[in-house]
């Protein structure tokens, strides 16, 4: 077990513990066949929610800044029972420690700027989002940006990402706008929004377009296979020549053979240029990494 580097504290349980879970990659992880293609894309529409019947945690980015998420999820038993079902779950219901690292670093970044309230607008891509806290960021505290939030179970936009925005952002009637919500496969996910057919099927406005200012993902990387489809996305989908990716990961994913490496090798073949960010080392456990991705 790894504990978050972080200050997270329940409001009615001050100072309890929250304990970030290693993703289980043996015995559930076939890294020959792609189980996820025969999943279709689905958009989840935003609804509104009453905050005062979600059960959440908060964790505190800054002094200035925290974020809530929900807790207990219970949409799908195995989610208690394995971190990662191959082409059924894929681990979305838990918080990982890496994408708190993405948070921080989003937040230092580009919510601190005394500019970003007037800057021009800025299109973000959550690849594998989950819980979805760095995207949730984004649209809490940069009106002027729109985010497309993918994950490939639907369960997961419905019981935790959408949720978590309702808890973070304040002014949900304009989420409708500023936001949208894809399950399913990555790669049709990428044909479709490229061509231009998920956003005439789905009639959602042209500024989620198939190129993107801000790419992140987060413990996405776990296999090689794993890593290589996040290599592929990042290249389809970063606009060039001023947009950047970013990708919170582990060194190593023990059992899995993914991670950092992993990540750099893929991205050899896709002519972008992979510098390290931070490195998380504590001297105890699994290192992590947080990686930026360019145009050369």
């Amino acid at each position: 077990m790894f504990r978050f580097d972080f200050d997270i504290t329940n409001d009615s349980d001050e100072g309890k513990e929250y304990h970030a879970i290693e993703k289980d990659c043996e015995n559930n992880i076939d890294d020959d066949k792609d189980p996820h293609s025969y999943v279709n894309l689905k958009v989840i529409p935003f609804q509104e929610q009453n905050i005062n019947q979600l059960h959440y945690d908060t964790l505190a980015l800054s002094s200035n800044c925290s974020m809530k998420f929900v807790k207990h999820v219970e949409a799908f038993e195995l989610s208690d029972k394995s971190d990662i079902v191959s082409g059924i779950y894929e681990g979305g219901l838990k918080v990982w420690e890496c994408s708190i690292d993405l948070c921080r670093y989003i937040y230092e970044n580009y919510c601190t700027s005394l500019t970003c309230q007037e800057s021009k607008p800025i299109s973000v891509l959550e690849l594998g989002c989950g819980h979805g806290l760095p995207g949730c960021l984004v649209l809490k505290m940069i009106p002027n940006a729109t985010v497309l939030f993918s994950d490939f179970n639907d369960f997961v936009l419905k019981f935790a990402t959408i949720p978590n925005v309702n808890l973070n952002c304040v002014d949900n009637k304009q989420i409708g706008e500023r936001g949208i919500f894809v399950s399913g496969d990555w790669n049709k996910l990428s044909n479709q929004l490229l061509n231009g057919s998920l956003m005439e099927q789905q009639q959602v406005e042209d500024r989620f377009c198939g190129k993107f200012d801000l790419v992140v993902a987060a413990e996405t990387t776990y296999t090689p296979k794993a890593a290589e489809e996040t290599a592929k996305l990042f290249a389809a989908h970063i606009k060039s020549p001023d947009g950047v990716g970013i990708i919170a990961n582990k060194r190593y994913y023990f059992g899995c053979g993914g991670g950092s490496d992993a990540f750099r090798y893929a991205m050899r073949r896709e002519s972008l240029h992979v510098e390290t960010l931070y490195e998380f080392n504590d001297g105890s456990s699994n290192i992590r990494d947080l990686l930026k991705v360019s145009w050369m």
